[in-house]
């Protein structure tokens, strides 16, 4: 397990759903990685928001998964 800090761009495909289109973002969070051989790997992050989000005063919280192979 390993604690990080994320900082992003983000931008909106469809305008007609927000009245600003673009912003800056940033998360923290816990990340787990599990190697099964030189070759391949699953990651999880769970994420949250460190700022509200300035179009409903939100946090954001996710969980995201992912597999993959490295060549």
């Amino acid at each position: 397990m390993t604690p990080f800090y994320d900082i992003g761009y983000s931008w909106y495909e469809n305008k007609e759903y927000q009245s600003e289109n673009h912003y800056l973002m940033d998360a923290m969070g816990i990340q787990i990685l599990y190697t099964r051989s030189a070759n391949f790997y699953v990651k999880m992050d769970a994420a949250r928001a460190v700022y509200r989000f300035k179009h409903d005063g939100e946090h954001r919280a996710r969980v995201y998964e992912s597999l993959g192979k490295y060549f």
